[in-house]
């Protein structure tokens, strides 16, 4: 899923400079549209690197804010992520395992390719197969389920060259931005309680993540939003551990 786009503008892609960098970025955020091709995997590394400076600058701002208004009396919900234990099998499930997971389902039909498009809609079939069907199934569920991942795959292999949808492209910006809310939205789910005015406001990272992973999904490949994806989530991990080591009888 990673090979679809292909630009004659891709060295265009790169800045001279980090604060051009963000303005390119901010540029595409402006009026989202499909480059014509990825850039090379050199160009694609100083774009991934740039942004995630962005991304710790605005993660860093971000919880001062969250302190500051603390600090004023307002409480905030727990994230259920908060309350997990961070070892071996959380982190590789904060670093790796959601990163490729949440990049393939919000961002890797971003290409318009109908490969693409209907081999995650047959996933998703696949994962709604076992999620409704019951212990008393047996295994009819899982054979369903395994099915539809065979066909996911056999159809995105054979529509590998298919070009890129006409109406996926005219309407680009719906696309990117309802990935990017999308994205956000369900991170809903890690806070149990709470009202909507409060929630919304915790979302605003990931909902900026969003649009930097769907910015460098498109100019760059899926595997590079899912490598910026993973160092945004590591960097988290990260200050977490620092947190408990600081912590007395850490």
């Amino acid at each position: 899923m990673t090979g679809e786009i292909t630009s004659g503008r891709a060295g265009e892609i790169l800045a001279p400079s980090l604060r051009g960098q963000w303005a390119r970025l901010f540029a595409f955020l402006r009026r989202p549209a499909l480059p014509e091709r990825f850039a090379s995997a050199a160009v694609s590394a100083r774009i991934v690197g740039r942004l995630y400076l962005l991304d710790l600058a605005f993660i860093l701002a971000f919880g001062l804010a969250l302190i500051s208004a603390e600090a004023a009396g307002i409480a905030f919900p727990q994230n259920l992520n908060s309350t997990l234990e961070l070892n071996a099998g959380t982190i590789l499930l904060f670093v790796v395992i959601a990163p490729v997971l949440e990049e393939v389902a919000f961002r890797s039909w971003l290409s318009g390719r109908p490969g693409t498009i209907v081999a995650l809609l047959w996933v998703a079939a696949g994962v709604g197969v076992l999620v409704l069907s019951g212990p008393g199934e047996g295994l009819a569920g899982p054979i369903a389920a395994f099915a539809c991942l065979v066909l996911a795959i056999a159809l995105l292999v054979l529509l590998r060259k298919a070009p890129r949808l006409p109406m996926f492209e005219r309407r680009f910006g719906w696309f990117f931005w309802a990935s990017a809310i999308a994205f956000a939205l369900v991170h809903l789910v890690n806070y149990e309680e709470g009202a909507l005015v409060i929630l919304l406001p915790l979302l605003v990272p990931q909902f900026v993540l969003g649009t930097m992973a769907g910015y460098v999904r498109v100019q760059c490949g899926l595997a590079w939003s899912i490598l910026l994806h993973a160092a945004h989530n590591g960097f988290a991990v990260g200050m977490a551990l620092l947190a408990l080591s600081l912590a007395p009888g850490g």
